[in-house]
C-alpha cells in the first residue's frame, strides 16, 4: 500500500512488486491516492505481512497513508510481518521511520529494514 506525490513513491512500489513477483511471492497492491483503505484491510485478512510507502510531506506521511495506518492500529493484526518504503526530498528517512513506528503501534512486526 502506498501513496505518491510525483510518482518516486510509485516506481518504488513498481519495483517491489516485480521482485515479489520474480520470487513467487502473491502480493496485492494498493495506491492510497485511488484505492480505500478497506480494500487494504480486507486484503489484510488473508495477508502474511505489509508494506508500506510514502513520500516525505511536511515532515510526515501523506494524510492518506496516515489513515491507513491508524486504521491498522485500531485493528491490531499482530504477528504480521511489516516494512517501509518512501522516496524523499528534504528530510530523508522521516516518513519511513514514521511508517515503522506507526506499523509497530499496530503490532506488527517490523522485521524488514526501511528503503528509502
Amino acid at each position: 500500500a502506498y501513496d505518491t506525490m510525483y510518482e518516486s513513491t510509485r516506481r518504488m512500489a513498481d519495483a517491489i512488486c516485480e521482485g515479489l513477483s520474480a520470487e513467487g511471492v502473491r502480493w496485492s497492491r494498493h495506491h492510497l491516492g485511488v484505492s480505500h483503505q478497506s480494500d487494504v484491510v480486507t486484503d489484510m485478512f488473508g495477508a502474511r505481512g505489509l508494506l508500506v510507502g510514502s513520500p516525505v510531506w511536511h515532515m510526515n506521511v501523506l494524510p492518506s497513508v496516515a489513515a491507513l495506518l491508524d486504521g491498522l492500529k485500531a485493528l491490531q493484526f499482530k504477528g504480521r510481518l511489516a516494512g517501509a518504503f518512501g522516496s524523499y526530498g528534504w528530510q530523508q528517512k522521516a516518513a519511513v521511520e514514521q511508517i515503522q513506528e506507526r506499523l509497530r503501534a499496530a503490532g506488527m512486526d517490523v522485521a524488514l529494514p526501511a528503503v528509502a
